[in-house]
């Protein structure tokens, strides 16, 4: 796997200096993956085609010590990192 350093330097990632900001990309790839992980094992239990039914509900989150569960938990968390380092929380 290539290090953040290795990617392309979007604009999206430069901070308010004008200056690009390593944590908006790593946030950013974070948050993306810890989704895209998260989804994949929520269409895994309920099927591909009932996600967007689940992704609001309880049930989207999955019972506690479930690997759903964990995904959620890893996303959530994620999500949290993504807002600080954007100075949204």
């Amino acid at each position: 796997m290539r290090s953040l350093r290795a990617l392309p330097r979007s604009r999206r990632f430069v901070n308010e200096r004008g200056v690009f900001d390593e944590t908006l990309a790593r946030t950013d790839t974070l948050f993306a993956v810890a989704e895209a992980t998260w989804r994949a094992e929520l269409a895994r239990q309920v099927g591909s085609d009932r996600i967007d039914a689940y992704v609001m509900r309880p049930e989207g989150r999955g019972e506690p010590h479930t690997l759903l569960r964990t995904a959620f938990e890893v996303r959530e968390n994620a999500y949290r990192a993504w807002r600080r380092a954007r100075g949204l929380d």
